[in-house]
């Protein structure tokens, strides 16, 4: 079975920030701080959360994924205090959808601000994905503490990309390497699926893991409009 990280789809479109991601639990000199953006579909929160549930074997460092939303409700909900001590001594903390902090203007914006400057106090690395730029926020409530962030742009997987993702999802979900071969046209037909790549991966694992489909055949386009309606 693939790792994590074997579905993770590198084009030009990307391979700055994914390469800066996927190697930012290896040793390096100054504490990376990056600041990923891409629109929905770019494949930010696919990236974040296979870099922290595989472990990397040349390097210790522990990485851990949070959604800002799932930060500023912690605040909201009382969390333990060792939520919050995590998020601010985690060697490499990961933050997906950095817009979500402003759903409450009041307490994301602090959480943040708070959390990156223990962060570089301790030196470690802090990354954020985005749907929009740091210069199309309000910034003023973190004090600067944003500041020296590296943004990365993360585009939309091209048209090939699309379909090394959808033989990527399918190696992901097959059971000992066995799995129903997918057609060209098949493979075309789910790389279009949806716009979301979320849906594509969907798409893909009830194909492989639930449709019930012998390991040894080959799916047609015909077939799997038919499963997928059903």
């Amino acid at each position: 079975m693939a790792t994590p990280l074997d579905t993770i789809v590198v084009t030009d479109g990307n391979r700055e920030a994914f390469e800066r991601v996927i190697g930012v639990t290896q040793e390096h000199g100054a504490p990376e701080r990056l600041f990923v953006v891409g629109p929905r579909g770019a494949g930010k929160t696919s990236l974040l959360r296979a870099r922290a549930a595989e472990r990397d074997l040349l390097s210790g460092k522990k990485a851990i994924v949070h959604a800002a939303a799932e930060m500023v409700n912690a605040i909201r909900m009382d969390a333990p205090d060792k939520f919050f001590e995590e998020i601010g001594s985690v060697p490499v903390l990961l933050v997906d959808d950095f817009q979500d902090f402003f759903a409450d203007e009041e307490a994301g914006p602090l959480l943040c601000k708070l959390m990156v400057t223990e962060r570089d106090r301790l030196g470690l690395d802090t990354v954020f994905a985005s749907d929009a730029p740091l210069s199309s926020f309000d910034l003023a409530a973190f004090e600067g503490a944003l500041d020296g962030f590296e943004e990365l742009a993360a585009e939309p997987l091209d048209e090939a990309g699309r379909r090394a993702f959808v033989l990527a999802m399918r190696d992901t979900f097959a059971e000992e390497g066995k799995a129903p071969a997918l057609a060209d046209d098949t493979v075309a037909y789910l790389a279009t699926f949806s716009d979301d790549l979320t849906d594509v991966r969907h798409a893909v694992q009830y194909l492989v893991t639930a449709a019930g489909f012998p390991s040894d055949a080959t799916l047609d386009v015909e077939t799997v409009k038919q499963a997928l309606a059903s």
